[in-house]
């Protein structure tokens, strides 16, 4: 991560999202060594009414954390089909907002948290997709984020 000056941190509100955020605020407050920014960046899907409340409680606790906060709206045209969001879109279009997000801000990484259920899922998906052995793996720990299309998908 030589160089880097900005890096994005994927919050979703969720526990382990705001474990990771914390982390990286507790890193940059003792670091002797001078680490890249982070960037808290939130995905409203606005695939449910309240959704606008789980912005609102990141961007708290972002502030809380003195983390720069960046909140982006899902296209719902993308998420949505006859008023219902998949998993799997739901993702996707989350992962383009990551992308663009990386662009427009020149960061050069976007940290995502995982637990290990959400790798048992992954390999529970690609089973049931019939990836057949090639395919039954969970997600790795690091790739680079224009491979994220390609990666687990669920279907619908």
């Amino acid at each position: 991560m030589r160089g880097t000056r900005l890096v994005l941190a994927g919050f979703s509100g969720g526990p382990d999202s705001a474990v990771l955020l914390h982390a990286l605020a507790e890193a940059l407050r003792g670091a002797e060594v001078p680490l890249p920014r982070v960037l808290a960046l939130h995905v409203d899907h606005r695939a449910r009414p309240d959704s606008a409340d789980d912005t609102a409680a990141c961007a708290r606790f972002a502030a809380a954390l003195s983390l720069p906060f960046l909140a982006l709206r899902a296209d719902p045209a993308r998420v949505l089909r006859d008023g219902l969001a998949s998993e799997g879109r739901l993702r996707d279009e989350r992962y383009r907002l990551f992308r663009q997000a990386a662009r427009d801000t020149g960061a050069t990484a976007v940290f995502l948290a995982h637990h290990r259920d959400d790798q048992v899922e992954s390999v529970v998906l690609a089973a049931l997709r019939g990836a057949g052995l090639r395919g039954l793996r969970g997600m790795p720990a690091r790739r680079p984020l224009d491979d994220a299309a390609a990666g687990p998908r669920s279907p619908g």
